[in-house]
């Protein structure tokens, strides 16, 4: 899908980006709008606002998470801050780069093992043999899982999708990055194939539908509102079934579940066996694999460092020790973006409407304002403008929506 509303508003003169905050007073005391990790790597999460005859009108992602999402976040819980609408107003040079090319977190493995082995030094010796064991037993017992991908993948066996599923599942909850797995899995699957009549309106409008997958990833999953810690998704395939007849009886969602399993189970095991093994190698026998931390980390190298990446946060020195893993990280990505010229990022497993700005682009030109929100015709209306900057910096933890995330 080139031609989209995202795409083209990349290469206009200017480009408004909506960002929802509720640590407003925490930016105005250090005049600074810190960037995050999450599906940007190293980027302020926003959403495209669409300029159109003089107004900003918000995408549908943008009209999700300010008229749903937000609200029930923030539904019965006092203590929280108001979410405040900004809008960056971004000076889009001609020499700004309207590739297509976008991140896939899912292939960021890789990049998170070599950053743990560089940065391992900082961990006690105690500390690095307690979380590679870890990561070398939790394979060990959900080994069965991926012999099923594997097999599966290369069309060696036969297994029921629930059968699949409900390992998965199971999976899920010793290595709980594999629910990002399902997440995405399943969203692609929503966007690309439901023809509800929103989805239907928002194609015709150069846009991936939001809503489907967000409202049967919250209505399965409450907790997700208070930190989209995805490491929780793990429905069953009647569960699936269950919401998506009641979703499909509102008219919200319109696809033949049949074909949603098979693409469920075919979809995910050759996401595993590409972006987690390391050794694709068929003659390789996952059966008499030898487990010892090097050795797994030879053929499960990307999921051992996705596994590194969440395990890390259970560290009573995490939020010390984070920082300079996300921001080691977030300079190696800001380096690739500044090589290949570009100037939006985008979350590029499917161009939904994720995208922020590559704070260390050469001569960033921007204005940030504070803006609301016209339910009249689905505009945003900017109010102040801010006198505050975007650093190539990542924001420190405790700021973070990561802060409070359970890990297994």
């Amino acid at each position: 899908m080139i031609e989209n509303n995202l795409f083209s508003e990349f290469k206009k003169e200017e480009v408004y980006l909506l960002h929802l905050t509720t640590k407003l007073d925490q930016i105005l005391k250090t005049k600074s709008l810190y960037s995050s990790g999450g599906c940007l790597v190293g980027s302020i999460y926003c959403t495209p606002l669409y300029s159109k005859d003089g107004q900003l009108f918000l995408s549908n992602l943008g009209d999700y998470l300010i008229n749903h999402e937000s609200k029930m976040a923030l539904s019965g819980c006092l203590d929280k801050n108001p979410v405040t609408t900004l809008i960056i107003k971004v000076k889009n040079t001609k020499k700004c780069n309207p590739s297509t090319l976008g991140i896939n977190y899912m292939k960021l493995g890789d990049i998170h093992f070599d950053i743990y082995s560089e940065l391992k030094y900082l961990l006690s010796k105690e500390e690095q043999f307690e979380l590679e064991s870890d990561i070398v037993e939790r394979i060990r017992k959900n080994i069965k899982f991926f012999r099923l991908c594997k097999l599966k993948d290369c069309g060696d066996i036969n297994i029921s999708n629930k059968e699949f599923i409900d390992e998965l599942v199971n999976a899920i909850d010793g290595i709980p990055y594999l629910g990002y797995v399902y997440f995405e899995v399943v969203s692609e699957y929503l966007m690309l194939f439901s023809r509800d009549q929103k989805s239907i309106d928002c194609f015709n409008n150069g846009e991936f539908n939001n809503y489907n997958y967000k409202n049967l990833a919250f209505t399965l999953y409450p907790d997700l509102l208070k930190n989209f810690n995805l490491g929780t998704f793990a429905p069953s395939l009647a569960d699936l079934e269950k919401l998506i007849t009641e979703m499909t009886n509102k008219g919200e969602v319109n696809i033949d579940f049949s074909h949603f399993s098979d693409w469920l189970v075919k979809r995910i095991s050759y996401t595993v066996v590409t972006d987690l093994f390391s050794n694709l190698d068929s003659k390789v026998d996952l059966s008499s694999l030898i487990w010892e931390y090097s050795l797994i980390s030879e053929s499960f190298k990307p999921m051992v460092g996705h596994m590194i990446h969440r395990l890390l946060r259970n560290f009573n020195r995490f939020e010390d020790f984070y920082y300079y893993f996300d921001q080691t990280k977030a300079l190696q990505i800001w380096n690739f973006w500044n090589h290949q010229d570009i100037l939006f990022p985008f979350n590029g497993i499917i161009p939904k409407g994720e995208v922020g700005i590559n704070p260390a682009y050469n001569n960033l030109s921007y204005e940030i304002w504070t803006g609301h929100y016209n339910a009249e015709n689905n505009t945003i209306i900017l109010d102040q403008l801010l006198d505050i900057n975007i650093p190539p910096r990542m924001v420190d933890l405790k700021n973070s929506f990561m802060r409070n995330k359970p890990i297994k």
